[in-house]
């Protein structure tokens, strides 16, 4: 807006101008006849007849002065097409050539702009919240219906490649080296203290004891001693008999590390070495194997597990720990490791600075069609409106030159005149 004003504004100082050359030579004509009118009069004509001449010339240029076809005027509309393939030889030829335009970008350390733009950006609200959109989105494209049977795999062929007779084998040593064996015998000794304790415990070893001795096989007399026995001792008494004695015994071996070792653990021991080289359990193991191998419903626990674990994430991504404790530090210090490695850069650098050479050499021709595409978009008339927009001050000073520059030239050709 105001760069029309300032070219009104100018458009009507020219035009007074002029005007001020026709009044001045129409008021000096009465006194043409002094020296002072004289001179006067030739400064006014010669500098209405120059305002009037750049006039014509200026707006010859654009259009057709007065209206009137005259020739070689509005020279603008008439040769746009010359104009426009000028404007555009001297983009691609001399202002913008390719080889200008690849000196000035090599000049340019491209990676060094975008390291800088990065780290200055880096911490910013929206860099935070592209970073966890796109997190948050690529984990939700994950198909787990394609992941699922990849890990399904995976887990059956690692239990394949399990062998069975080692877990076997390192479960008794673990058993052994852990003391586990002496915790499950104090356990067996506890549980069947606390049984023995019991008074219907003792019931039951007397009426078992008392059936144990009726069917031992004897002569007559064994069976007369163990019947004469048997109505000695009643079932209540020979139980307690035998409680007391085993809890006397249970007793004994906690209280004795020695003997529960030699009764107890060592038997135990032996039968657990014995375990790793039988053959049957290494064979029911590997068939157990292959039966939990193929049988066992591994798909659902994986598809459930990979659902819970994309839960875990997406909440963990959009939880505000995520970019300010893990990710922005993570990719601050990248950068900075990036940046410090000077080979790498300049490959990149290099890199870029090649493809956006070839970028050039195959578009550059693309220039010259925009600006015609753009230009021949505009009709006649806009496209002189927004020359004139630009360049009319210093068109309409033309004018103004013209008039003041006859006016002086007037002046000093009415003086040669008068000497001649």
């Amino acid at each position: 807006m105001d760069k029309q004003v300032k070219r009104k504004n100018t458009k009507n100082i020219a035009l007074f101008f002029l005007l001020i050359m026709a009044a001045g030579f129409l008021l000096t004509i009465p006194v043409q006849g002094t020296l002072w009118g004289k001179l006067l009069q030739g400064g006014f004509e010669a500098g209405l007849v120059g305002g009037l001449a750049d006039w014509f010339a200026v707006t010859a240029l654009f259009r057709h002065p007065l209206g009137l076809p005259i020739p070689h005027t509005a020279l603008l509309p008439k040769n746009r097409d010359k104009m426009t393939n000028g404007l555009i030889s001297t983009l691609e030829n001399n202002w913008l050539t390719k080889e200008s335009i690849v000196i000035k970008l090599r000049s340019i350390r491209i990676v060094d702009k975008v390291f800088d733009l990065l780290e200055r950006e880096l911490h910013s609200g929206m860099v935070k919240s592209i970073l966890q959109s796109f997190a948050a989105k690529t984990i939700r494209q994950i198909d787990l219906e394609k992941v699922s049977p990849v890990i399904e795999n995976e887990i059956r062929g690692y239990a394949k490649k399990l062998d069975p007779s080692s877990l076997f084998d390192s479960a008794i040593n673990q058993i052994v080296s852990r003391g586990y064996d002496e915790k499950a015998i104090d356990y067996a000794l506890g549980q069947a203290g606390n049984w023995l304790s019991k008074e219907e415990s003792a019931l039951k070893l007397g009426r078992t004891a008392i059936q144990m001795m009726d069917r031992i096989d004897g002569d007559g007399f064994v069976r007369f001693a163990i019947s004469s026995f048997t109505k000695i001792v009643n079932e209540e008494k020979i139980g307690h008999i035998i409680q007391n004695y085993l809890l006397q015994s249970i007793h004994d071996m906690k209280q004795d590390d020695e003997r529960k070792q030699e009764v107890l653990i060592r038997p135990l021991r032996l039968q657990l070495d014995k375990l790793k080289e039988q053959e049957g359990i290494k064979k029911e193991l590997e068939a157990w194997q292959d039966r939990l191998v193929q049988g066992y419903p591994i798909k659902g626990i994986v598809d459930k597990g990979l659902e819970q674990l994309r839960q875990k994430i997406l909440t963990f991504i959009e939880g505000p720990d995520f970019f300010d404790v893990y990710a922005g530090p993570f990719l601050e210090k990248s950068l900075l490791q990036w940046r410090e490695d000077e080979a790498r850069t300049n490959r990149i650098e290099n890199w870029t600075q090649d493809q956006i050479a070839a970028f050039i050499d195959r578009n550059h021709s693309k220039i010259g069609i925009l600006v015609k595409e753009n230009i021949d978009k505009l009709d006649n008339e806009t496209l002189i409106y927004l020359i004139e927009n630009n360049v009319g001050k210093d068109l309409q000073w033309i004018r103004i030159n013209g008039a003041v520059c006859g006016f002086a030239i007037g002046i000093i050709l009415t003086i040669i005149r008068i000497l001649i």
